[in-house]
């Protein structure tokens, strides 16, 4: 937890240990996050003493880690205790595998901000602001999760005790990311994008799936325009690297403006007509989006290279690496000035 009261000269105030976390959410001065299978409630009120206010067991039960296999064929029965150790090294496995994300909490002016196309939306019950390679989304009193089929519907009316509403299959496999605009979920998949009306935030329904090539697929939504970018490689597969613009005004046919060439991009966000994207080893790019249809690429940031997420506010962005967190502003003149560069000790 990173104090930026100065932006200048932020402060790493704490650290909550919470083992198998992939992903968190806050509302309401809680903390939502995965501890391996299951869901976790914390009361942030104090950011340096976290208090653990509930759990709800089995939330992720299809929760598996790569090289990690199991034989349901057998139970145990007895066991003889011995000084062998094996270790495994869960905490680099995951941060390997996903790096690092980051959420931008203020409880004094979460209620006041405005929603932007940075990830989970704000309200005005005071939630916070995720990436967009979140896979935890909060809108109308609910905790929407994915795993790699489905979504995951959770009441957090009371804040501190989340209660399980419904399971959403979405039919489909290596699902991602989730992003609430308005009264959607866009989810994003390796092998498209799924729509979802949340109109009744108990129970999601499907407008539509736009698809594309296999590649990796963060999405955001503002307007009547969605963007996604496209990685392929890793354990996504396909070989794309671009980010694609989509016309979503018709939310039961969104359409393709046009694609743009990348060299690995992953997280991305939007504010205004500045378009953020992390582009692997060309660095962030920053987009005019000020026609939403036709972003005009303005300026390339190299030295962050292997950006992978980015929150954009309006007067400080937000950029995850592998090691270090940025924060910069940037001037009418799309001229970006680092303000800090937080290292990000493992």
């Amino acid at each position: 937890m990173i104090d930026y009261t100065n932006s200048n000269n932020p402060v790493n105030r704490s650290f909550i240990y919470i083992p198998g976390c992939r992903d968190i959410a806050i509302h309401q001065s809680t903390l939502y996050a995965d501890c391996y299978t299951d869901l976790v409630a914390m009361d942030i009120t104090n950011p340096v003493q976290a208090t653990l206010k509930s759990f709800v067991r089995g939330a992720f039960p299809h929760r598996v880690y790569h090289n990690a296999s199991f034989d349901t064929t057998n139970i145990i029965i007895d066991w003889v205790r011995v000084d062998t150790i094996v270790k495994s090294d869960i905490k680099n496995l995951i941060r390997n595998e996903f790096n690092y994300q980051v959420i931008f909490y203020n409880p004094w002016l979460s209620s006041s901000m405005p929603t932007v196309a940075t990830g989970s939306t704000r309200s005005n019950s005071g939630s916070a602001t995720a990436g967009s390679m979140a896979r935890f989304g909060l809108y109308n009193n609910r905790l929407y999760t994915v795993s790699n089929s489905d979504l995951k519907v959770f009441n957090v009316t009371q804040a501190t005790q989340p209660a399980f509403v419904r399971t959403v299959s979405l039919g489909a496999g290596d699902i991602e990311t989730i992003f609430p605009y308005r009264t959607q979920l866009f989810i994003g998949s390796a092998t498209g994008m799924h729509i979802y009306d949340a109109t009744n935030p108990d129970q999601p329904t499907r407008l539509s799936l736009f698809t594309h090539a296999r590649a990796c697929d963060p999405v955001i939504a503002d307007g009547d325009f969605a963007y996604v970018t496209l990685k392929g490689g890793g354990f996504c597969g396909g070989n794309s690297n671009q980010m694609d613009v989509i016309n979503i005004q018709d939310l039961t046919a969104p359409r393709l403006i046009q694609s743009i060439g990348l060299t690995g991009p992953s997280g991305l966000g939007k504010n205004g007509n500045q378009l953020w994207v992390c582009d692997a080893t060309s660095g962030v790019r920053i987009f005019d989006a000020a026609n939403p249809a036709n972003p005009i690429e303005r300026q390339v940031l190299p030295s962050l290279q292997q950006a992978y997420d980015v929150i954009v506010l309006a007067d400080r962005t937000f950029i995850s690496t592998n090691n270090n967190l940025y924060c910069c502003s940037i001037n009418n003149n799309w001229q970006v000035s680092v303000l800090s560069n937080l290292r990000i000790k493992p």
